[in-house]
């Protein structure tokens, strides 16, 4: 591809690259062969400046499909259902809650899943897991 100069305004570089592109595409050749003459400078320019160039080398099927699949919807995360807290795991909860109150603690932090219970004692942080294994 000849030389295109440089020119000072962006929108004026744009648009001789633009139609240097177009004129090689009147001439007979492709969409492709057109935007590869390019030199790697107007290319990048073009790119930066968020010009399309998929709209000069898909048909416009390719680009709704394209679309379609870039638009689709992805799973953000795993969901998890909340659990219902069965009367007898509140209760060992509650109870081992108390015995660690009565140990004289220094500081007590219960989680909301009846899980999970750390707490200081003697400037050391514990935790305790209780846990409900499968058979």
């Amino acid at each position: 591809m000849e030389k295109i100069p440089v020119v000072p305004n962006k929108k004026s570089r744009m648009q001789k690259i633009l139609s240097a592109v177009n004129s090689n595409i009147e001439t007979g050749m492709s969409a492709e062969q057109a935007i590869e003459k390019l030199s790697i400078e107007q290319y990048d320019f073009l790119i930066d400046n968020n010009i399309n160039l998929d709209e000069m080398l898909l048909t416009s099927e390719q680009i709704e499909t394209a679309n379609k699949i870039v638009r689709s919807p992805r799973p953000v995360g795993l969901s998890y259902t909340k659990r219902n807290h069965t009367p007898a795991l509140k209760e060992v909860y509650e109870t081992i809650t108390k015995a660690v109150k009565n140990l004289g603690v220094e500081e007590i932090q219960q989680s909301s899943n009846l899980r999970d219970l750390s707490f200081t004692k003697g400037g050391v942080k514990y935790k305790v897991v209780l846990s409900r294994p499968r058979k």
